[in-house]
This record gives structure tokens, C-alpha cells and sequence, in this order.
């Protein structure tokens, strides 16, 4: 792994089998105290929806270090500023903006920092950060073996300790660069990493993962699926993101 800056290590992945596929790691050490992990508030349309924005610019706003996709959405917006509605749980220094999905699990934060991957039923006292997925892939070291097509994925999983938290996101559906991975593969993966509980976020189109730095003031370190425009983000919901403590409002 190299270091992107304190608390932040970052690797590629490459491997012919059980096909092509190229990904990226990043870890956070949480156990220093620096770094946190957050939930930026999407921006109103002012019709009771949400904007879709650009992964990078959710970072950049916020004062980010990494950001990560996060919640499923619908419709799929081309652009940003789209109006989107949010399939799943929001939560923002507290403030609960999107309701979980019944069927469906988040990553949650509560207020001592404790991370938790579980289902949300309804609105609950002692949560700080939160963001729906899609299933649990990994708990307490095993996989849960979720089938699902091969395609881009985006997983995030903690070790047993909460030290150490990994992003997880592996290309898809990209002939010749990279064909993708299911929940179950991708949970060995996370389980070779000293991941014991993970979860499967938003893929596929959205799967993008960014990091502060350079002149403009992040880079996406994935090659994400545009139709369109090859190589360029899609506009998503909301972003998982990492901030330094010195930086928090």
C-alpha cells in the first residue's frame, strides 16, 4: 500500500481470475483519533427531491479526503442537478433526510464513533452518520454469500477492532479492463484484507471512488462506467466521506 496522508494507505487491484478485473483499496486508520467517517447532506431541489452531484464536487464542498458512493437512487441522472430520490437511509450529524428501506441494510455511526453494517426499521435515538446499501456481504468474519450479478461494486467493511475501515470498489461490465464481481466474491476479497463485517453499497454505473489532491482539488482513482463519456463519473445521491477532526463543522 502507499500512503496518501496520515491515516490513509491506497492500493490497486489487478487479477486475470476467475476473470479480469481492476479495482482500488483504500484504508483508514480510525484508531489515531484524526479521521472520521461522515455523511455530507445532499443539496434540496426544492421540490421535496435531492440533487445528484458529482462525487468529486461532493468532496471538494465538504472538505473531504476520500469520498465513496453511497445509497441506491433513482431515476439515473446524464447530468448534475438532477432531481433523485434516495432508496434507502440518510443520516447527517444526526439529522435523519432519507428513511431506510425495510428490506434493505446501512452502514451506521453512532455517537461514540462505533460503526455498525444492520438494518435500520425505523428511526432510532443515538445515530450520527448513516448510509443505506444494498445486503450485509460479510459478519463477523464470514460471508454472507449474497449472489448477485457480475458487474462494478462498491463494498465497505471495518476490521474487528474498528480500527482500521476499507473501501472497497472493483470496475465493471468494461471488456478487456475490467468484467467486475459479485457481493460474494467480493467479500472474500475484503475477508483477505482483515475485514470481519462489510457491506455492499450502490454499484454498477455509480461506483466511483475519490480522493482529495491535485489541481483541482480531487481525483477519481476508478475508471467508472459512462456510457456516454467514458471514464467519467455519474452523478450520484450521496457519498460516503472521510474528513480529519481538525476539519469538522
Amino acid at each position: 500500500m502507499m500512503t496518501l496522508g496520515s491515516g490513509v494507505d491506497y492500493s490497486r487491484l489487478h487479477r486475470s481470475l476467475p476473470r479480469e478485473i481492476r479495482g482500488h483499496v483504500l484504508r483508514f486508520d480510525l484508531g489515531g483519533g484524526g479521521l472520521e467517517l461522515v455523511v455530507p447532506v445532499s443539496r434540496p431541489d426544492g421540490a421535496g427531491g435531492i440533487q445528484a452531484d458529482w462525487p468529486l464536487s461532493l468532496l471538494r464542498r465538504n472538505g473531504l479526503v476520500a469520498v465513496v458512493n453511497a445509497t441506491p437512487f433513482t431515476p439515473e441522472p446524464i447530468l448534475p442537478g438532477g432531481r433523485v430520490r434516495l432508496e434507502g437511509l440518510a443520516i447527517s450529524g444526526g439529522q435523519w433526510w432519507s428513511e431506510p428501506v425495510s428490506n434493505l441494510d446501512a452502514l451506521v455511526v453512532d455517537t461514540n464513533g462505533v460503526i455498525r453494517v444492520q438494518q435500520v426499521p425505523r428511526q432510532i435515538p443515538g445515530l450520527r452518520w448513516g448510509a443505506g446499501g444494498f445486503l450485509v456481504v460479510r459478519r463477523g468474519g464470514t460471508n454472507t454469500f449474497e449472489k448477485t450479478e457480475v458487474d462494478a461494486v462498491t463494498v465497505v467493511g471495518t476490521t474487528a477492532d474498528q480500527r482500521f475501515l476499507y473501501w472497497l470498489v472493483v470496475d465493471g461490465k468494461q471488456p478487456g479492463y475490467s468484467e467486475g464481481l459479485s457481493a460474494d466474491e467480493a467479500s472474500d476479497i475484503l475477508g483477505e484484507l482483515g475485514v470481519t463485517d462489510a457491506i455492499r453499497m450502490d454499484g454498477g454505473a455509480s461506483t466511483t471512488i475519490a480522493v482529495a489532491g491535485g489541481w483541482i482539488g480531487g481525483r477519481v482513482l476508478n475508471r467508472p462506467r459512462n456510457w456516454l463519456y467514458p471514464g467519467l463519473p455519474h452523478p450520484v445521491g450521496n457519498v460516503l466521506g472521510i474528513r480529519r477532526r481538525a476539519e469538522s463543522r
